[in-house]
Parts: C-alpha cells; sequence; structure tokens
C-alpha cells in the first residue's frame, strides 16, 4: 500500500507526492511522502550519497526568490559516516534558500557533530531537539525532527504518541510571513 496515498485520501489532503526509495522484500517500500492542502511550485526528488542505497529526500519549494519557503523531507542512514555525506550533499542542495524547513527522520540527535554542523551552516533553529520519538512504545531517542530557518517563527513543538509506527510523529507550528501566499491544490498528485 503505498502510505502517502492513503494518508492523503483519508485526511481529505489534496496534494500528495511520494518518493520511493527502497524495496524491502515482499513486505514494504521504503520512502518518502509529503501531504498538504497548498500545491508547491515544485518538486525535487534526491537520491542521497551511502554505501548502501535507498535512502532520499524530497524537496518542495512554494514561490521564487529570496522570499520563498522551501520544505524539505529526508529519511538519512543510521550510519555516522554515511549521515554526514547525505547531510553534506542536502547542505549543498539548500544552501541558497531563503526560507527552510527540513524534517524527517535524521537516525540521530541533534547534538551529534554532523547534525550540528548542517544546522549552523544553513543557519536552522532546532525546537525539537530534545523531544523522544523511538521507539514509539517508549520514547527515548530524540531522532525525529523539525528543524527551520530562523527568519521563521514557530511554537506548539510537540510529540504524539499514536501508535501506528516504531517512531513517534513530531508536530510543530510554523507562522509563515505576512508576505507568503501559498496556491490551493486543486487536483491530487501521483508519486514521483
Amino acid at each position: 500500500i503505498n502510505q502517502s496515498r492513503y494518508l492523503a485520501g483519508h485526511s481529505g489532503m489534496p496534494y500528495w507526492v511520494h518518493q520511493s526509495n527502497r524495496k524491502v522484500g515482499n513486505v514494504a517500500y521504503a520512502g518518502n511522502g509529503f501531504l498538504s492542502r497548498f500545491e508547491p511550485d515544485g518538486v525535487d526528488e534526491y537520491r542521497l550519497p551511502g554505501p548502501i542505497p535507498g535512502r532520499g529526500s524530497l524537496v518542495l519549494r512554494y514561490g521564487a526568490g529570496k522570499d520563498s519557503l522551501t520544505v524539505a523531507v529526508l529519511h538519512l542512514a543510521l550510519g555516522k559516516r554515511a549521515r554526514k555525506q547525505q547531510l553534506e550533499f542536502l547542505a549543498g542542495k539548500l544552501a541558497t534558500e531563503g526560507r527552510l524547513i527540513v524534517m524527517g527522520d535524521l537516525n540521530a540527535p541533534l547534538c551529534n557533530p554532523e547534525t550540528q554542523a548542517f544546522c549552523e551552516r544553513l543557519d536552522l533553529a532546532t525546537p525539537t531537539h530534545a523531544l523522544p520519538t523511538y521507539p514509539s512504545w517508549q520514547p527515548q531517542r530524540a531522532i525525529d525532527h523539525i528543524m527551520l530557518s530562523r527568519k521563521l517563527t514557530s511554537f506548539d513543538a510537540r510529540v504524539v504518541n499514536v501508535g501506528f509506527s516504531d517512531h513517534c510523529p513530531v508536530e510543530l507550528r510554523v507562522e509563515l510571513p505576512s508576505d507568503m501566499r501559498l496556491r490551493e491544490a486543486l487536483h491530487p498528485r501521483a508519486s514521483l
């Protein structure tokens, strides 16, 4: 089952995109998904470097130029060296973005040197840094995060314990600048 499509259909989100990254036997396809009420102006899909393929990132752009909003969804490797390589790759791709939100399973806390370097390079605030998300049945490790440009205001960071995964979801409210106009999504989007 394509979970992005399933969640979009059941939540009433008109826009969704799914990046399939790795087939796990006959059981599942690992990937990234994004659901929204608003349709982005562009979507890029990146296969992240590393010794074991199957990690990726979706980058969605709303608007253009320095006043645009970019949202990056990612799932990083378990190994420190691969994670460092992936974060350096992404930092290069995202370095010129004005307003940036980065979210996903980093498989590491934000106090690790590679994640700290990523946040410093992109000047990202880390409002979810202390929220434990893994394992969902007894969260002890903060490895799922939402980071954002310091130009953006955020509030109400929290973990939602819904029990549908081995990770708990992270929720964060972000106040968009008053000059930002988002286009309502009219038609569903299929997977990449």
